[in-house]
């Protein structure tokens, strides 16, 4: 015991200095204590990891020596901490494979085996090593037959193997051909009845081993033996064991009938469970219900399931379950054999009983948009005849639905219908406001409607008044998710970033939200606004990109750890899903993304912020999980995706975006660290250049792809980021041309010196042009040029590109300045200092020019007058009152409606104006203008402060 205490006392500073990445010192104490004689496997374990961090190639040369030597020692190191030691070190190694070795080995020689078992179990769990797993296991129940659990496990590992798709073939059908024969021994040992109970000790007894059993015969083609089972019985809901769970036992039954196949066989078993009253609200039975209808081949089958479902729909209360399975039924015939008067009554049913709950309309809205056009104005006749605010709600949601797509209808036709839609929305919302129940719904109708106005003639302004509406709505109903979720798009549209941040704040989103919903706020991130000016409580966009990563990783954790405890618990019906998340959770596309955010912002922030963290490239062999959710965005009608798909901030990234950023980050660090003489982290970098760069080159689609996912400023940036990394590939490995694009195309230095100084000048031409050309027309508002997203987002990307460019020249001035001898020109070519030094002048002028086009956009929203032109649009008052509509049209008449006037082109007259003093009064629309003027003056003050860096 006293050795161990020194023992202890010994490595833990040496752990102290590796936790600071002291290594120099860490190893100075390994040699201290070895030549004090100190041999425990723990230090030894330590000491071999501490010299493979060494720097020095004999060192590192020797600690993986040690390494191995100790992990092939006999006798084998049996101390858990030892090994978890030997492990990670193995891990930084690589060397995966030889850690469950270490277990093996040890529980072979062991006392405490069953301790040695359990650790290896969970080591293997948190690896994701489900072999190893199910060696463990095995081990558990051969050394302790008496514990029953340890069968089930057993079975449940060989269970997790045979799911896996990246094993082979026949190793899978192996492991689940022995997890059947388990699981059906475990079956058949089930006690008649109470007298055996006892004597069957490794019989299935838990409705969570039930469970295990379905998952077993269902995942290796015994279906039916799953069904004839839970229908039998020993296992059904009324038995004993399916009594103790009769939900989770429902659930397997359902499961089980939809996996076999067996449509009439599941049709019967659902009417019969239909037949109970407490089954007739369940939506499980009614969806196998439909789906089994839907195949059955047995005419009379299918005419018994109809009249049972119209007994049921003719109970009252209404069964709800019952009647959307009726509509679904009803609409599910193709257009011209659908019963349309059974569907209307039966759409007219159920809004009389639910017409007054916010799921109705989203129950109905599929059906509704089915009827023929006599029976949608029967229907919709019905419904304005609701009386009561809600009732009145529900009536505006069916107009509102019924808007025709913009394709189908001009402008001129189709813009008095949602101006008059948006009037009576938010009336209906002012009126609630005094006289409860509140509405807080109808104002989001009222923008909705507005933003509708986007689609064919995209004009900010518009945006801008539906965003209004929403930020005072908002203010008295903050606990309305869908206003603020709303909003902060918007916000983010519009440019007013450090608003859309502080709104965001406002979700209290938390652990694996950031998952679904965090994307409103990160993605393009780096290149919106990646400066933090607020207070406490405030977005932080460093923080949030990191915790994008982080809530990931801690979900990671927690799933290992519910595993473990759905072992120890006998709670398997749900480790199957887990196992699963977690494969989810490391291919996320959502952490990649967050990933590159928060490498891009912390390089945006400078050195202190800027860790050098190598992004690894994505493994092609395995696709990215898109768990990003959009289904809480409010859809009423067809086109409301459209619309709300115009006001993102660019193209939704991929995975072609995510790979491509994945390149830029790496050239930029291999640069930045190279420059550094950072050896370590500039050689990972190179790796994956090389990796990522041949990726793209082999694959001809990648342009025609990424202009799926990425904006032009993004292109603009992966374009020279290829360039770069051809140029580092070129002369990291001595070649003088290397293969771009097509089989045949291929490049020298001076090629790719050429198409970035061509780029560079491009940019550069489209950056002098007159501020006032077409593409800024939708930003104006009589005018006034507002930024955008995409006016940030541009500038903010020319940055970050040109400060990657500007360390590209410094380091190939360096290389100029070495010289080299005769290969090294010939690698060089042409490339000569004075060309690097005409493309350092053209950074420095798309730096200087870039800067300018912000302080021009910053005196835009600074010019007098501009807060009150934003207050007269939100308040909505005509431009000028002294003119008429027909002169401002006749001012206008150029047809491009950058400087119309919204109001004014609209022709809404005064009772918008007055609507809207009766909302808001003109103080509450000053402040809300007020916050706006100032959140674009501190996006483009970011844009100010951004300053190329120059490396000498």
């Amino acid at each position: 015991m006293s050795d161990l205490s020194v023992s202890e006392r010994r490595i833990r500073p040496i752990q102290d200095a590796v936790a600071s990445e002291n290594w120099k010192q860490a190893l100075q104490l390994c040699d201290k204590w070895a030549k004090k004689g100190e041999r425990s496997d723990r230090f030894l374990a330590v000491k071999a990891s501490v010299l493979v961090q060494q720097s020095d190639k004999a060192q590192h040369d020797r600690g993986r020596q040690e390494l191995l030597d100790l992990c092939k020692r006999t006798p084998p190191v049996t101390d858990p901490e030892a090994i978890y030691q030997l492990q990670r070190t193995l891990k930084s190694l690589s060397l995966h494979e030889e850690t469950p070795k270490l277990w093996e080995r040890a529980v072979a020689v062991g006392k405490d085996t069953k301790d040695l078992y359990t650790r290896w179990l969970n080591q293997a769990i948190a690896d994701n090593n489900w072999r190893s797993a199910q060696k463990a296991t095995m081990g558990l129940r051969n050394s302790f037959p008496k514990e029953r659990q340890y069968e089930f496990w057993n079975i449940l590992m060989c269970h997790l193997i045979h799911k896996r798709e990246d094993i082979p073939e026949n190793e899978r059908m192996l492991f689940g051909t022995l997890a059947y024969r388990m699981i059906s021994k475990a079956a058949e040992a089930i006690p008649k009845n109470e007298e055996q109970s006892l004597s069957s000790a490794k019989a299935i007894s838990d409705p969570e081993e039930i469970a295990l059993l379905v998952q077993v015969f269902n995942s290796t083609g015994h279906v039916q033996e799953s069904i004839k089972l839970l229908l039998g019985g020993s296992l059904s809901i009324e038995s004993r064991l399916g009594a103790k769970d009769p939900q989770l036992v429902l659930s397997l039954v359902l499961e089980s009938l939809e996996a076999s196949e067996n449509w009439d066989e599941a049709l019967k078993v659902c009417q019969e469970l239909l037949s109970q009253s407490e089954s007739q609200s369940d939506n499980r039975i009614w969806a196998l219900w439909l789906k089994a209808r839907s195949h059955s081949t047995d005419q009379d089958l299918q005419i018994q399931s109809e009249g049972t479902l119209e007994s049921i729909c003719t109970t009252r209360p209404i069964v709800r379950s019952a009647y959307i399975a009726k509509l679904s039924l009803l609409q599910s015939q193709r257009s011209d054999q659908i019963d349309q008067d059974a569907l209307l009554q039966t759409c007219r049913e159920y809004s009389e009983a639910y017409s007054d709950k916010a799921f109705c309309f989203d129950d109905l809205k599929d059906a509704l948009r089915r009827l023929d056009t006599q029976h949608w104005d029967e229907f919709l006749r019905i419904a304005e005849q609701k009386q009561g605010h809600l009732g009145q709600l529900f009536a505006l949601k069916v107009v509102y639905s019924s808007i025709p797509t913009a394709d189908s209808e001009p402008p001129h036709a189709r813009n008095p219908k949602l101006l008059s839609l948006a009037h009576r929305a938010l009336k209906l919302y002012r009126l609630s406001i005094s006289e409860p129940p509140s509405c807080p719904e109808a104002a989001l109708l009222a923008a909705l409607a507005i933003l509708h106005l986007q689609i064919q003639d995209p004009q900010h302004q518009r945006v801008l008044v539906a965003a209004s509406i929403l930020e005072i709505a908002r203010s008295k109903f903050e606990d309305y998710y869908i206003l603020t979720v709303l909003l902060v798009r918007l916000q983010a549209h519009l440019g007013l970033l450090s608003l859309a941040m502080q709104n965001f704040t406002k979700l209290s989103i938390k652990n694996m939200q950031w998952e679904t919903v965090g994307h409103l706020i990160l993605t393009r991130m780096s290149t919106l606004h990646p400066a933090f000016n607020g207070g406490v409580g405030d977005l932080e966009p460093l923080l949030a990109a990191e915790t994008g990563v982080t809530v990931l990783e801690n979900a990671d954790t927690a799933l290992v750890r519910g595993i473990r405890e759905g072992l120890r618990f006998n709670s398997y019906s749900n480790i199957y899903n887990s196992v699963e998340m977690r494969s989810d959770i490391e291919r996320s596309m959502n952490k990649q993304i967050c990933a590159i955010e928060e490498r891009r912002v912390s390089r945006w922030r400078g050195s202190e912020f800027d860790d050098a963290t190598v992004l690894p490239p994505t493994d092609p062999s395995k696709a990215l999980v898109d768990k990003r959710d959009y289904s809480y965005m409010p859809i009423y009608c067809e086109d409301d995706r459209r619309m709300l798909e115009s006001c993102h901030c660019g193209k939704q990234p991929k995975e072609g975006w995510v790979n491509a950023m994945v390149l830029y980050d790496n050239v930029a660090t291999y640069l930045k660290q190279d420059l550094d003489s950072h050896t370590t982290p500039a050689n990972a970098a190179y790796k994956n250049v090389k990796q990522i760069h041949d990726r793209f080159s082999a694959d001809t689609s990648v342009p025609t792809e990424l202009e799926k996912e990425m904006t032009r400023s993004e292109l603009s940036t992966f374009d020279a980021a290829m360039n770069m990394a051809q140029a580092i590939i070129l002369l990291t490995e001595g070649q003088t041309v290397i293969r771009s694009g097509g089989p045949d195309a291929s490049k020298s230095l001076p090629d790719i010196i050429a198409h970035i100084k061509s780029s560079l000048t491009a940019n550069l031409d489209d950056r002098r042009k007159d501020k006032k050309t077409s593409d800024k027309d939708e930003s104006s508002i009589a005018g006034m040029y507002i930024p955008w997203w995409n006016d940030l987002h541009t500038s903010f990307s020319e940055l970050e590109k040109l400060q990657t460019i500007s360390y590209f020249l410094t380091w190939i001035s360096r290389k100029l300045q070495k010289g080299g001898g005769k290969a090294s020109k010939t690698l060089l070519g042409t490339v000569t200092k004075a060309s690097i030094s005409e493309l350092q002048s053209l950074v420095a002028e798309l730096e200087a020019q870039t800067h300018a086009h912000a302080r021009w956009m910053k005196s835009e929203i600074n010019e007098p007058g501009v807060l009150g032109k934003l207050v007269d649009l939100g308040m909505a008052r005509p431009a000028n009152p002294d003119l008429s509509t027909d002169a401002t049209a006749e001012e206008d008449k150029d047809g491009k409606g950058a400087s119309t006037w919204m109001w004014n082109e609209l022709n809404m007259g005064p009772e918008w104006e007055q609507l809207m003093e009766k909302v808001c009064d003109e103080a509450t629309m000053e402040t809300i203008c007020g916050r706006y003027k100032e959140s674009w003056d501190d996006a483009l003050d970011g844009i100010l402060t951004t300053k190329v860096r120059v490396v000498k």
